[in-house]
């Protein structure tokens, strides 16, 4: 669990608790994508289908992407009101699902030989700002173990998630003995929260 927290007064004091070069990716992929919008749609199974094709058929890490659900998996979250899915203008959505506590977050799914422009973060960003202006649960990025700050004192044993650690504001990681501790609980299937 990688876990953004979005009990923030406002995205700006989010975004100044982030390291420097953190502070300096947001603002080149908010430059780069001054034309886009990232908002909120209705779930559209042949638009998400669409996506999920394209990410299947490109290298993730070096490696292809095999999904570990099908599109009725989405499809049954979304009647349930447990699925979020944005878009990042025409070139992009991402698909959210709610959780025990939480939000579970998947990858932002573009066509990556075709766009260079950061939109993956783009659309971290968008989506973290999303969450905090709506009050909206933890967002969970995925990734390492089920204990949040295990994770944080343990994240160099993970390194195909090194990216992800520049949405983790300064101060958690450095300090992460003070900071809020989640954990997912397998027999309550819940994001369980202490400090």
């Amino acid at each position: 669990m990688l876990i953004i927290d979005t009990k923030w007064d406002n995205f700006s004091d989010y975004i100044n608790s982030l390291s420097n070069p953190a502070q300096k990716n947001y603002r080149a992929a908010k430059k780069r994508n001054a034309d886009l919008d990232y908002c909120e749609i209705q779930y559209d199974e042949a638009l998400v289908d669409k996506y999920m094709k394209i990410w299947e058929r490109q290298l993730v890490h070096g490696e292809p992407v095999t999904w570990n659900f099908k599109i009725n998996y989405l499809r049954k979250l979304a009647k349930k009101n447990k699925l979020k899915v944005f878009s990042g203008g025409d070139l992009a959505i991402h698909f959210i699902e709610k959780r025990g506590g939480y939000w579970l977050c998947h990858a932002p799914l573009y066509d990556k030989i075709n766009n260079d422009r950061y939109l993956a973060k783009w659309m971290w960003f968008k989506l973290i700002e999303y969450a905090i202006n709506n009050n909206m649960m933890p967002l969970d990025m995925g990734g390492g173990p089920n204990n949040w700050r295990k994770y944080i004192e343990d994240r160099e044993k993970f390194p195909s998630q090194k990216y992800k650690w520049m949405y983790v504001p300064e101060n958690i990681k450095n300090n992460p003995k003070d900071c809020t501790q989640y954990h997912y609980s397998w027999l309550t299937k819940k994001l369980i929260v202490s400090k």
